[in-house]
């Protein structure tokens, strides 16, 4: 019996160690989660406002029929600008050759240059919108995956001189994370835990040796 408990105590006090392990691992995935929804949300965001720009365009074209008589080219390229400006968002306007021709704001030393890829560069040529992930390592920083959201207008194919409108945004382009205190206050409930479970397996393991030392019996024998 006393080498069953032996055994028992063992295992018992691992489980405070596996507990704290299987919190982290779930806090862990919980944090990873959550920097995938603020990612999800910012791609949706500057894909609708890149739309936005473009559907304007549009309607301006199909009210007045004046493609190529009046300078589209100033508008698209003062709101794709603006839209560059934005910390470590990337956009351009392309002209029919894929020139660019409007205004960057680099967030880093090195341009993001998305037609620099070969497999992107094919598929802009052969589509009229899509979306794509591009690897960048910019010279002053670490790698990241590029979501790539891109669009001619106007929409009408039929049009000439169109023009390729483009943005991109990585898991750097979040600018409102989750608050430092609620890391440091899930890693503070952690290491707590863990002590009062390992306080309690002590106890109980002390307990039980005592228990077992006296045959069984919960008190002392009266002598």
């Amino acid at each position: 019996m006393s080498i069953l408990n032996h055994r028992l105590g063992r295992y018992l006090s691992l489980l405070p160690l596996l507990i704290m392990v299987l919190a982290i691992m779930y806090f862990s995935g919980l944090t990873t989660e959550i920097n995938h929804t603020l990612l999800e949300e910012k791609k949706t965001e500057k894909h609708l406002t890149l739309d936005l720009i473009d559907e304007q365009i549009d309607l301006f074209i199909a009210k007045d029929a004046d493609w190529n008589m009046y300078d589209y080219e100033s508008i698209l390229a003062g709101s794709i600008a603006s839209l560059d400006a934005q910390p470590f968002v990337f956009a351009a306007l392309y002209d029919e050759n894929l020139q660019n021709v409007s205004a960057r704001t680099p967030s880093y030393n090195s341009s993001f240059e998305p037609l620099e890829n070969t497999a992107f560069h094919e598929e802009v040529l052969n589509n009229e919108t899509g979306h794509a992930i591009i690897n960048y390592t910019p010279t002053d920083s670490v790698p990241r995956d590029m979501h790539v959201y891109y669009r001619w207008v106007p929409t009408d194919a039929s049009l000439s001189a169109r023009y390729l409108t483009i943005v991109a945004v990585s898991e750097f382009s979040i600018t409102n994370h989750t608050a430092n205190w609620v890391g440091w206050g899930a890693t503070a409930l952690i290491v707590v835990v863990t002590i009062l479970n390992i306080a309690m397996v002590a106890l109980l393991s002390y307990l039980g040796h005592i228990y077992s030392l006296r045959d069984g019996t919960k008190h002392r024998r009266r002598t």
